[in-house]
């Protein structure tokens, strides 16, 4: 089992069949697939999966020394741009950039594969001598895997890289207690999904087939909220499950407590 195939178990068990046949099953684009595949290439994947990766993702720390930096310093100042390449985030894509970390050296971090995501790193660059250690924020991702640094007083030869990445495949880092809040989610965008979809056909007597209308209308009625209910269930209940999912970020919170 994982967070998808639990998903659909939990709309087939909110959702009439009937209903989502009505809703996934009269599109002759999708004849060849099961509804289950229907589902995920229509709503899971191009909209779920794509929301979690924006309220949550996975924070990491890259090495500068396995990326590409661009000197486009002038006399105004220091800029650079900062390539990440697909090998080193294990074929993911940066969600966001939160903070950089140099001394103009390359923090004697020459081992390990140039794929790892190692939190070591961040230890290895608090022992760092404190005079020689700087930051920034002023970090902007402007392409994918692009981050441009504009900062005057920056000079980059190495250092750390504190960014966000993408949720694994099919949200295999998601712990299986987080499971059924997935599975909400999920239920919440299937039927916001056939409210706008099967609304304006109800309404114009598209469905007929031996179907009962006015039950079917009342079915579909009741998910008229649902898309209103997605948004407020992924900012105010989701966001805090991915955040509790990601180690590092929950290990950063409660340590910046101390």
């Amino acid at each position: 089992m994982n967070a998808i195939s639990k998903a659909l178990s939990e709309v087939y068990y909110n959702i009439p069949m009937e209903i989502i046949n009505l809703g996934f099953n009269d599109n002759p684009i999708y004849a060849t697939q099961s509804i289950d595949e229907t589902i995920i290439a229509r709503v899971i994947r191009p909209r779920v999966l794509m929301d979690c990766n924006i309220v949550g993702g996975v924070e990491v720390y890259i090495n500068l020394l396995y990326c590409n930096i661009l000197d486009y310093s002038t006399n105004y100042g220091n800029e650079y741009l900062i390539e990440v390449p697909k090998n080193v985030t294990n074929n993911r894509s940066l969600v966001s950039v939160l903070s950089l970390f140099y001394n103009n050296s390359k923090f004697g971090i020459e081992d390990g594969s140039s794929g790892e995501l190692a939190p070591i790193l961040m230890k290895q660059m608090r022992t760092a001598s404190p005079p020689t250690l700087i930051s920034t924020t002023r970090l902007e991702l402007i392409a994918e895997n692009k981050v441009l640094v504009s900062d005057p007083s920056t000079i980059i030869v190495g250092g750390i890289m504190k960014c966000v990445l993408e949720n694994e495949d099919n949200l295999s880092n998601l712990s299986p207690r987080s499971y059924l809040s997935f599975g909400k989610l999920v239920t919440l965008a299937v039927k916001a999904h056939i409210y706008n979809y099967l609304r304006v056909k109800l309404g114009s007597g598209y469905i007929q087939s031996g179907h009962e209308i006015g039950v079917v209308n009342d079915v579909i009625a009741d998910y008229s909220s649902a898309n209103e209910d997605y948004y407020q269930y992924i900012n105010e209940v989701w966001a805090k499950v991915m955040f509790h999912n990601d180690s590092e970020r929950l290990s950063n919170h409660i340590n910046g407590m101390l």
